[in-house]
């Protein structure tokens, strides 16, 4: 009782003395719209054009699209509930109860919880000015697990694969190289060694004779006489 009180001098303090229905939606932050069941109904039967068409409805009358959705989730709370066997969790009229057993009946247990975390994620980042979350989780709600495999297929990103590098060819071992051959370097003959005449021989005469020669000669004469001497006498009678 304490709380109606307070809706309405919430309601006599907002709006006067003239108070309506939407005013008091507004106040307790509720649309009461019709269209939250239909909406409702198009997920159950898979109706997307018919359910988009719906959501940019309220859109275009200017409805609060993040209380429409509330709305929403909590019906299909509702329904959830009724699928469960939970009626007497359902705080809705006895009109309302029958139409989500009607439903109910038309849909499986995995449809309605798929609705249900769909549309109830939207709150967060939710933009009251798009209708594009309500439609894609429109969308999403009609899909069969198939079509949703193939859906996230497509927006997986592309597996990162390895550049296939040329393989390397293998590298020979070195080929030992051979040792050159050691050259057989002819050995110089060995150089004639004159041997010195024997003291008092004939050719030791003939030498100390020859220097007396050489001696006794003109001085202009020495030159050509030793020059004449080397080239036709031994050498052993020229040496000193």
């Amino acid at each position: 009782l304490r709380d109606a009180e307070n809706l309405l001098e919430q309601l006599t303090t907002y709006y006067g003395s003239e108070v309506g229905l939407q005013q008091v939606q507004v106040i307790l932050g509720t649309t009461g719209d019709w269209r939250v069941r239909e909406v409702v109904k198009h997920i159950i039967n898979n109706d997307i054009s018919a359910g988009i068409t719906t959501i940019n409805s309220v859109n275009n009358d200017g409805l609060d699209l993040r209380q429409f959705n509330r709305e929403l989730v909590e019906y299909l709370r509702g329904l959830l509930l009724i699928k469960t066997g939970s009626d007497e969790a359902v705080d809705l009229t006895a009109e309302d109860i029958a139409e989500l057993k009607a439903l109910a009946a038309k849909a499986s247990l995995a449809q309605i919880l798929k609705a249900v975390k769909l549309f109830g994620q939207l709150e967060l980042g939710f933009d009251n000015y798009s209708t594009l979350p309500l439609e894609l989780a429109l969308v999403d709600c009609a899909l069969t697990p198939e079509e949703g495999k193939g859906s996230l297929a497509v927006e997986a990103e592309p597996e990162f694969r390895q550049p296939v590098t040329a393989a390397t060819p293998p590298v020979a071992p070195p080929q030992p190289t051979a040792k050159p051959e050691p050259t057989n370097i002819p050995t110089p003959p060995p150089k004639a060694t004159i041997t010195p005449p024997e003291p008092g021989s004939e050719i030791e005469q003939m030498r100390l004779n020859w220097k007396q020669v050489i001696e006794q000669a003109p001085e202009n004469l020495k030159t050509i006489a030793i020059d004449k001497a080397k080239d036709n006498l031994p050498k052993v009678l020229i040496s000193p």
